[in-house]
């Protein structure tokens, strides 16, 4: 698919339900970048797709 590995996060696993959100604005200061997206399932087929932008 010609996606770029070092852009992705991969500590997305394992964290406490309802810390997507803390975990991607700790990630993206990590990398010092300003916008993210994250894919998340849920239960019974549904999903999710947050988009994050740190001003």
């Amino acid at each position: 698919m010609g996606l770029d590995r070092e852009r992705g996060i991969v500590s997305g696993l394992g964290h406490p339900i309802a810390a997507t959100g803390a975990r991607m604005v700790g990630e993206l200061h990590r990398r010092g970048a300003s916008l993210g997206c994250a894919s998340m399932c849920a239960d019974g087929g549904m999903g999710s797709a947050p988009v994050l932008e740190i001003l």
